[in-house]
């Protein structure tokens, strides 16, 4: 069926990526449009049943094109085909007129409203994320078969995802936000490479936002002694070169919420609850604490020991929640891995039930058009005050840490204003001591732990000192 598209489509990606190299001499810029066709690689594969790599797997998402890595659909993917073609047929390598002739269009300007049986669905699903099939029917009251061609749909549609969040600190990893704002614009591309190829190691995330000049870069970092000292002293002479305001988190737990109370059926969006406004986030919080919902979150713990197959598991469930054991099996065949199916089973369902995972669902629905995040330095009280008060929200990531917390946000145009100024105003509040505002413009990272697996010996990680110096500035 797809014989004439398959070698077409990731031959001209290979091809442009290729022209591209020698004709945009600026490496942002490069960076940007080579992002941007890995993600169509991607893309391509996906339609036409090809198997991924591990690193395609991890592969960030353009932010131009959000959730495209995660919609099968094969009117996009034959949409791609014909730009690449007009692309590569006129020798068009310039970065501005890329960006317009393989993005522009690409998607509807507007989303296919969700009606009122997908948003019982997701609801169930974002409760139970580890519901099978036949669970979710029963609760539904509707046959096994009707739940799966709807999570089908809900996967073409709005990118519906199963992961998990995982838990650093079970595998003595501590996890680091560093959020900033650089003293100069021009100082941020050098930055960025610093980010990009010398701390690339221990590297989970990188944003800028659109001034370049607000960020967040998040790392792994083993959790001992030596490695911590040496890169607290690395983010401290990062400060000293780059950085105005600093804020750096050590995070303690996770949580992610979807409000799907207040989806808006007659305009098809998510809305802020009026009270909310009016009262501000933490006295609205503050009154109504014993009824507000809590958001599902996982904190970090240190238990038993663990081991390659516990790690490889627990980065496999992050990519696929939904993953079966055949499937792990065969995953964990390709790093060298073989174990018994009973092991690998049991040893799955230990790290449920310890919560060294926690399950949850993710999309990219078009209706959610904007990601902000707010790293906020506060007290512990007003933080877990906030966490919940995030949660009235449409859709939140939040982060709880030594110095506060992280607010995640993906809002809709239509609520966007409110989202803003509830958060922007938290500044005048007692007990909160600094906020800062990420719009995000441009991510970078997103890649799996699966990377550093190997440096862990069955005792302690390994790693060098070269890993976290910056010889480009002469920090040594």
């Amino acid at each position: 069926m797809y014989s004439k598209t398959q070698p077409e489509a990731l031959h001209l990606i290979e091809l442009l990526k290729t022209r591209i190299d020698r004709s945009i001499t600026s490496r942002r810029e490069r960076s940007e449009i080579v992002l941007l066709l890995d993600n169509m690689a991607v893309y391509v594969k996906r339609v036409l049943r090809i198997p991924l790599t591990q690193a395609e797997l991890s592969l960030e998402e353009h932010p131009r094109i959000n959730g495209l890595v995660a919609i099968p659909r094969q009117r996009t993917h034959n949409s791609i085909v014909r730009r690449l073609r007009i692309v590569i047929r006129f020798n068009i390598t310039s970065y501005e007129k890329l960006r317009r002739d393989i993005i522009y269009g690409l998607f509807p300007l507007h989303a296919e409203p969700l009606n009122g049986r997908e948003i019982a669905l997701l609801s169930l699903l974002y409760k139970q994320p580890e519901y099978s099939a036949l669970q979710l029917a029963k609760q539904l009251e509707v046959s096994p078969p009707t739940v799966r061609n709807q999570i089908k749909d809900l996967e073409e549609k709005i990118g519906l995802r199963f992961t998990h969040f995982v838990d650093s600190h079970r595998f003595r990893l501590r996890h680091f936000v560093v959020c900033f704002k650089t003293r100069r614009v021009e100082a941020t591309p050098k930055l960025e490479s610093l980010f990009e190829e010398e701390m690339s190691a221990y590297i989970k995330t990188v944003v800028f936002d659109a001034s370049y000049q607000r960020g967040f870069a998040s790392f792994m970092i083993p959790d001992q002694t030596r490695p911590l000292r040496f890169f607290q002293r690395q983010v401290t002479k990062l400060k000293d070169v780059f950085f105005d305001e600093t804020q750096i988190h050590d995070i303690t737990a996770n949580y992610m919420s979807i409000n799907f109370d207040s989806f808006d059926f007659e305009t098809g969006d998510w809305l802020i609850e009026g009270d909310v406004t009016t009262l501000g986030l933490i006295d609205f919080v503050k009154e109504n604490w014993e009824i507000l919902p809590k958001p599902r979150g996982l904190h970090n713990t240190q238990m038993r020991k663990f081991d390659q197959l516990d790690f490889y598991l627990a980065i496999f469930l992050a990519t696929d929640g939904r993953a079966r054991t055949n499937n792990l099996m065969t995953r964990l065949a390709k790093v060298g891995i073989r174990r018994p199916r009973t092991t690998v089973s049991t040893r799955k369902n230990k790290l449920l039930q310890e919560k060294s995972v926690l399950p949850y669902i993710t999309f990219a629905s078009p209706l959610l058009t904007v990601f902000l995040t707010f790293a906020i330095r506060c007290d512990p009280k007003i933080a877990e005050l906030l966490i919940v008060a995030a949660s009235q929200m449409p859709y939140v990531f939040t982060s709880t840490s030594d110095i506060g917390c992280l607010i995640g946000v993906k809002a809709s145009s239509q609520c966007l204003g409110a989202i803003i100024h509830l958060l922007s105003s938290l500044q005048r509040e007692k007990g909160i001591q600094e906020v800062i505002q990420i719009q995000q413009y441009k991510g970078k990272g997103s890649r799996s732990m699966v990377r550093i697996v190997k440096k862990w010996n069955g005792s302690y990680w390994s790693w060098r000192e070269e890993e976290f110096l910056l010889p480009s500035l002469g920090l040594k």
